[in-house]
């Protein structure tokens, strides 16, 4: 018996299409003409047990979606499947434990997220050697370097700064300022046209506040890291792992009076931006 039997196994798709300029577009809000496209047609083929089988062919020849509906993510429009003894699309649950699909094409690396970041993520999905290492994957020398906590903390100060504003100046004091400075005018419409630059530049600046915060103190604790693992290639042979070792050292010590001195930093640019906000221009 057949491991996977296909017979004349088809699937179509029915899409809209719009017609170019205002008139097609007009028209395809009311009366939609529908195509229909042939992703996979009357394919016919066996496994047996113990084959290996392998689909060539270029994009869009229906490789992928043959594959969708051997394991039961889609439908077919027409003929027959089996798989294990099973029809796929009817999705059993003795049909799904013993099948496996891997996209090739599928990208495994998140792009917002770090590397060793989306290793913790596939570590968790797949349930790969479980919870030790699951926390040696999200180790990290310094846990402090990530850009959600800098931008929390910048937030945070941002909003103070609009709090101790409005407490100085009052609301309409507060509003009047985003409108009136850094540019002054006498006549009503002098003040009329510089209201919209005035804005424009007021929200910039309470803006980049919290940005520059975040970032500077992001940007330092990040670049520690990086030099953490330019570091740790050091260890990858017995002749530079004394140096790996006395170099890490002296970069740990280094970089614990960096994080003190951005702290302080990030100290005192708070209470500028603070005593700022008390300012009357």
């Amino acid at each position: 018996m057949a491991a996977i039997s296909v017979r004349e196994l088809s699937k179509s798709y029915r899409v809209a299409v719009k017609q170019p300029g205002l008139r097609g577009a007009l028209r395809y809000l009311v009366a939609r003409e529908q195509r229909e496209i042939h992703a996979v047609q009357a394919v016919s083929f066996e496994v047996e047990p113990g084959e290996i089988v392998g689909f060539l062919g270029a994009n869009g020849a229906g490789k992928t979606t043959t594959l969708k509906m051997l394991t039961g993510l889609i439908r077919p429009s027409a003929g027959q499947a089996s798989v294990a003894g099973q029809v796929p699309f009817e999705r059993k649950r003795a049909f799904l434990e013993s099948i496996t699909l891997v996209m090739g094409q599928k990208q495994q690396l998140l792009w917002d997220l770090p590397a060793l970041d989306s290793l913790k993520v596939n570590a968790a999905v797949y349930d790969v050697g479980g919870a030790e290492a699951m926390h040696h994957t999200f180790l990290r020398p310094v846990p402090t370097a990530d850009v959600n906590t800098t931008f929390a903390m910048s937030i945070t100060v941002f909003f103070l700064i609009i709090f101790y504003s409005i407490k100085a100046k009052g609301g309409w004091g507060f509003t009047k300022e985003l409108f009136t400075a850094p540019f002054h005018a006498e006549g009503a419409i002098a003040k009329v046209i510089l209201a919209i630059p005035n804005l424009f530049l007021n929200l910039v600046e309470y803006l980049s506040k919290p940005v520059s915060l975040g970032m500077r103190l992001f940007g330092n604790m990040y670049a520690g890291e990086l030099v953490f693992m330019l570091i740790a290639g050091l260890f990858a042979s017995w002749i530079t792992f004394p140096f790996g070792v006395a170099f890490n050292a002296v970069w740990a010590i280094f970089h614990i009076l960096i994080i003190l001195l951005q702290a302080f930093i990030f100290m005192v640019l708070t209470v500028v931006y603070l005593a700022m906000a008390h300012e009357h221009h």
